[in-house]
């Protein structure tokens, strides 16, 4: 049964030659029409059709849901299939590793993972769902999915937390209503789910809640084959599967302004000040003039170092905390590597497409953060190269870089940039026998 924000979402995908947007408190929904098959580049803008990025990182990120109905049921079909999935269940470390799991609904103990095939699909025939979590850790970086959660990333400045996928059969049942404290991307696939969306909870925790006590959900609807589904952290939801599903989430967990007073121990942990025991708390010490003097220095270096953050270190620490957990674009890196004494001061090179990274300088050193917790440390006196590379997108000779940096630093710069992923070659080598190792005579 549908309520009248679901009947409003009807009436309009009848019309998909219009964007057209209906809200039902705090819920939106777009309406993105028939679209082609999404496809390389696998951009974050093409996953949300009529949704303009700037519109969503704006207004609707970390804030509301939405739903965004197409009438393409095949918008899916070059990104996972069922097909990659039975490919990556023939993997027994997802067995060892315990990456499949069948949630169970209330608030008993989770059912312990399958440990095989067999047993996997007797819960699926028995009414399971089942889940296969971490996929960032097995997918290839080439996979299409990997190349799509990459643009998100950067659109977002927020690194990927998870990737999952569900497959459901007919009446699963599902962990029943309950909120997480992630943001969710779902992909329908295939198949359809009904969603209901409640109010938001802003209790620390995930936890499930009991039907009997959320009233009326504020939205009530089917997801279907190529919609999308944005749900922020904290929104109470129930999902079940009246037919077959196949769907895929893309989970962030942003960094918040809970990094500041992270910072804040990371600047006092290593002081003897602080490493030194408390006194007895449960002696007669605790309420000594020496005690509360003890508390009192620690309370004044907690303020002084306080007073002395900056905005630019909490950007620093929230960069490393993102670039550490984004991967590199695909791409031949082992061959650039293997062949950096081929690269001159007339060897053409350019800042390599979708990558992001950040520069800091302290004191006589610059580093640069790469995704994948890579770094390059560097002289101070090569910032403005490194600047100028950072801002620059249009291919330049070795010999072209900042005239800060003679013609031996430009060249050593550019080869260790090359050998960390942040250049690459405008134009690829052909390999040379000599390329490879074993190769020599």
């Amino acid at each position: 049964m549908r309520d009248e924000f679901a009947g409003a979402l009807l009436n309009f995908a009848r019309e998909p030659s219009e964007t057209q947007v209906v809200a039902q408190d705090g819920v939106e929904s777009w309406c993105d029409g028939a679209r082609a098959a999404l496809s390389a580049p696998w951009q974050f803008q093409d996953l949300l059709g009529a949704l303009p990025e700037a519109n969503f990182c704006e207004r609707i990120w970390c804030k509301r849901p939405v739903h965004l109905i197409r009438e393409s049921p095949g918008f899916y079909g070059h990104l996972l299939s069922l097909l990659d999935l039975e490919r990556y269940l023939s993997m027994r470390e997802l067995f060892e590793r315990h990456s499949l799991t069948t949630p169970e609904q209330g608030h008993g103990l989770p059912h312990p993972p399958p440990r095989s095939l067999s047993e996997l699909y007797e819960r699926l025939l028995s009414g399971r769902a089942l889940r296969i979590r971490n996929m960032e850790t097995f997918l290839h970086p080439s996979e299409p999915l990997v190349a799509l959660v990459n643009s998100i990333e950067r659109a977002l400045g927020q690194s990927c937390d998870s990737i999952s996928c569900y497959v459901s059969n007919a009446g699963a049942r599902g962990l029943g209503p309950h909120h997480d404290e992630t943001e969710i991307f779902t992909l329908q696939i295939s198949g359809e789910k009904r969603w209901r969306i409640y109010h938001r909870d802003d209790s620390a925790e995930p936890r499930t809640h009991l039907a009997s006590t959320l009233g009326a959900p504020r939205a009530d609807f089917v997801l279907k084959p190529g919609d999308l589904l944005y749900v922020p952290r904290g929104w109470v939801h129930e999902v079940t599967s009246e037919v077959a599903s196949f769907s895929l989430t893309i989970v962030f967990r942003p960094v918040d302004w809970r990094a500041l007073p992270e910072i804040l121990l990371e600047k006092l942990a290593n002081s003897p000040v602080f490493r030194e025991p408390l006194p007895n708390v449960l002696g007669r010490e605790r309420n000594s003039d020496a005690w509360q003097q003890q508390f009192e220095r620690r309370v004044h270096l907690m303020r002084a170092a306080l007073a002395e953050l900056t905005p630019q270190d909490v950007i620093d620490s929230a960069a490393r905390s993102v670039l550490s957990r984004t991967t590199l674009p695909a791409v031949p890196q082992l061959s650039a590597i293997l062949s950096l004494e081929r690269v001159t001061a007339d060897t053409l090179l350019r800042k390599r497409p979708g990558i992001v990274a950040h520069l800091t300088v302290d004191g006589a050193h610059a580093r640069l953060l790469l995704p994948g917790g890579y770094s390059v440390t560097t002289s101070a006196r090569a910032e403005p190269a490194l600047r100028q590379l950072l801002d620059g997108h249009e291919p330049f000779r070795v010999r072209e870089m900042h005239a800060s940096l003679g013609s031996e630093a430009k060249l050593v710069l550019a080869r260790r940039l090359v050998a960390a992923g942040l250049l690459c070659l405008e134009q690829p080598w052909q390999p040379r026998a000599t390329d490879h190792p074993g190769a020599e005579a």
